[in-house]
């Protein structure tokens, strides 16, 4: 409408006045110290809700569910962060228009939005922080999304925001369609687990042939989704077929190292569970009796 232009016409250009130097050290050295505090929040909050269940049913103690978390995240940064960062730069608002942040035009706003993005980063890395104090497990990627989108209003206008597809929108519709699909494929692979594992004559020897099985196929889809999003030319077959040497070598690797660790404590703790049933059973006769 002619209001709402007339509107963000004045809000742009009382945002242009706003000189912000692009090359402060002030600001990168306080952006720096906010990232560090988020990636600390993403490590108390993102890695407790992703290891709380293993931690949870003693298939890892602390130490090892750190040492993980702490390679991984470091792996899933280098491999995977510039999309993320892309979507968050790029589909939150328009960084071209004239009326909104105009990079690399002559009034270019960059200083505003380098400034914007560290208040974006300090308000998410404070919520984090407090939300983790309290217990909270809040997702960390609706706190960034939201910092940035609320900068974005308060900087520029809200008609700079990417309302639509496939701007906000595709990012709010992924935070509802990923837990779905999750959880049908969760529902899928606990059916065949059971079919073809469980509910077998010989389970435990069914487990030891399905956890390499297992184990491989989830770094081959890892290593997929790497190069699909990283490796631009690189043609479909070349990805599949890298991704899948990557899963037959961590096959061959838990199949011939690990597996027999594993192994090694099932039949220990088999055998710790038998004496202290056969423990218990012994005990109770005599209890029962000194009772009558």
């Amino acid at each position: 409408t002619a209001a709402g232009s007339q509107v963000a016409s004045q809000v742009a250009s009382r945002a242009t006045r706003m000189v912000v130097p692009t090359d402060s050290p002030w600001i990168f050295g306080v952006g720096c110290a906010f990232a560090a505090l988020f990636a600390y929040g993403l490590g108390a909050n993102d890695v407790a809700n992703s290891f709380g269940t293993s931690i949870g049913s003693g298939a890892l103690t602390m130490r090892q569910a750190i040492g993980i978390a702490s390679v991984m995240e470091v792996t899933g940064a280098i491999t995977l962060g510039a999309g993320v960062a892309d979507t968050l730069t790029k589909k939150i608002s328009y960084l071209e228009r004239e009326d909104c942040w105009n990079c690399g035009g002559e009034a270019s706003k960059m200083g505003v939005y380098e400034l914007g993005m560290v208040c974006a980063l300090a308000s998410g890395s404070l919520f984090l922080m407090a939300a983790t104090l309290f217990g909270l497990p809040v997702s960390t990627t609706h706190t960034i999304v939201g910092a940035v989108l609320g900068m974005t209003v308060v900087a520029t206008h809200v008609f700079c925001v990417k309302w639509l597809w496939p701007g906000l929108l595709k990012i709010v519709a992924s935070w509802f369609i990923s837990p779905l699909l999750a959880g049908v494929l969760s529902v899928a692979l606990q059916m065949v687990i059971r079919r073809f594992v469980l509910d077998t004559y010989a389970p435990l020897r069914r487990a030891y042939v399905a956890l390499p099985i297992l184990t491989g196929s989830t770094i081959a889809v890892l290593v997929m989704l790497i190069l699909y999003q990283q490796s631009e030319g690189l043609p479909l077959w070349e990805m599949a077929a890298i991704s899948a040497g990557a899963g037959v070598v961590v096959w061959g690797f838990v199949q011939l190292f690990a597996l027999s660790r594993v192994k090694r404590r099932i039949e220990a703790s088999v055998i710790e569970m038998n004496s202290l049933k056969l423990d218990l059973d012994l005990e109770g006769p005599g209890r029962g009796g000194s009772e009558g």
